[in-house]
């Protein structure tokens, strides 16, 4: 059985980004997720679950169940998008994905460091280690879809991390070590006896 959380984008992230700063990457203190300029749209709580520790869900997700504080990618209304984004629903869907809003601004440097996300080629790239990993079967497709929202949301450090990670590694090889945590997915189960939720092996 396969179980996979719309987190695993933040949480390989993170992983890496510690790793890569401890390393003597290019890291910046980051207040939070708006830069300290206050509570960010598309931040939604998701009750306390297991901790009794408030839980959000990322610009990107909806509270899918506030009891087990679950995110689900994807979005319930415009609550659920970053202030440069809305909730876009196919006729007769409950919920939608977040799309950019389309700016008139000719520039796509200024475009990008007015949206928060990186911009050029390192976007497409970690966008493209998203569809890699769904096409390899590391992540299904709520996975590869979330991941692929947050690289547009992801500062243009992240981005790269996480392409740089992806892109030499090769579909039926071993999940490379820069992906941990994630030790399972759809095509790569974990031994018997055990099952893959959130993409660790219990």
């Amino acid at each position: 059985m396969v179980r996979s959380s719309s987190l695993v984008f933040g949480v390989l992230l993170s992983t890496l980004l510690v790793a890569f700063v401890a390393c003597g990457g290019e890291g910046d203190a980051d207040p939070g997720p708006t830069g300290g300029a206050g509570p960010e749209q598309g931040f939604t709580s998701c009750g306390n679950f297991p901790d009794m520790v408030a839980k959000s869900c990322q610009p990107g997700q909806y509270c899918a169940d506030a009891a087990f504080s679950d995110c689900k990618a994807g979005c319930l209304s415009n609550v659920n998008c970053a202030s440069d984004q809305t909730c876009q629903k196919a006729a007769g869907e409950t919920t939608g994905a977040c799309q950019n809003n389309m700016t008139t601004t000719s520039s796509s440097s200024a475009s990008s460091s007015s949206s928060g996300g990186g911009g050029g080629n390192n976007l497409a790239r970690c966008q493209d280690a998203c569809k890699k990993m769904l096409q390899c079967g590391l992540l299904d497709a709520a996975d590869g879809a979330q991941c692929t929202n947050d690289c547009s949301e992801a500062s243009d450090v992240e981005q790269k991390t996480i392409a740089d990670c992806v892109e030499p590694w090769t579909c039926n090889a071993p999940i490379p070590g820069c992906l941990d945590p994630i030790v399972c997915g759809p095509s790569y189960p974990c031994p018997a006896g055990q099952d893959c939720l959130a993409h660790t092996c219990l």
